[in-house]
């Protein structure tokens, strides 16, 4: 489904890759691919319970200096290209085919999903 709401886009693909493709990769296309998306810029941080906020919050600071300075110690790093979204000039209606489950007959299984963007 998400190919058809984010088309162009990043979004459109599945985030893990797909499974079998990413044997064509070699181990410098894998390291590059991992620095440009997996960086403390891209981080969200969700903290949870009674804890003094601003001990964490200076701690988690602290941590996040220290792993910048490493990673990027000129400042330049930027953030991926992932795409423009473009709006939908109407709704779309698109039928995927999707495997059912086993023991499942196919002829009386559907589903429908709405998605919204």
């Amino acid at each position: 489904m998400q190919q058809h709401l984010y088309p162009g886009t990043t979004y459109a693909h599945i985030s893990g890759g797909e499974p079998l493709s990413i044997l064509d990769l070699s181990h410098e296309e894998l390291v590059a691919f991992h620095r440009a998306h997996y960086h403390p810029r891209n981080a969200r941080i969700v903290t949870y319970g009674n804890m003094e906020l601003p001990r964490i919050l200076e701690q988690l600071d602290a941590a996040l200096e220290r792993k910048l300075a490493e990673l990027e110690p000129t400042g330049t790093w930027q953030p991926p290209d992932v795409g423009q979204l473009q709006r939908f000039a109407k709704p779309l209606r698109r039928v995927v085919p999707c495997p059912v489950e086993p023991g499942t007959v196919p002829s009386t299984h559907h589903t429908k999903v709405l998605s919204r963007r």
